[in-house]
């Protein structure tokens, strides 16, 4: 179980993936309820409750997303307030997770690469 926010306070939800700072569950639709919606994910930041982005697609696809992109939340963007507005990472981030660029860790190659195509 982990403990997310929502407008209505927080409220622990379980879990199908929890990383060091990115968790995968299924989307809160009111106080203790959960989204039933297939293919339909919430990826959390841990620190701060709050949704880092939704996901549509498969449960491992989420959770390989999770896992690529754990790291550099933990690292970049700690605690309990990050300051994800001026994040240098955030439109990497946007494409990989609406699906506009494969999955992949944002220090591969693969993604890299793709960034530089994005931003030339």
């Amino acid at each position: 179980m982990i403990t997310v926010q929502t407008s209505e306070g927080a409220t622990k939800v379980p879990a199908k993936y929890v990383g060091e700072a990115l968790a995968v569950h299924r989307p809160v639709v009111g106080f203790n309820k959960l989204s039933k919606e297939p293919k339909r994910w919430t990826i959390t930041h841990l620190g701060s409750g709050l949704a880092a982005g939704w996901f549509d697609g498969p449960m491992r696809d989420a959770i390989q997303l999770a896992k690529s992109w754990d790291l550099t939340f933990r690292d970049e963007l700690p605690g309990p307030d990050p300051n994800a507005k001026e994040w240098v990472r955030k439109d990497q981030w946007k494409r990989q997770l609406n699906g506009y660029e494969p999955i992949a860790a944002p220090d591969s190659f693969e993604a890299v690469l793709a960034d530089y195509r994005a931003n030339s």
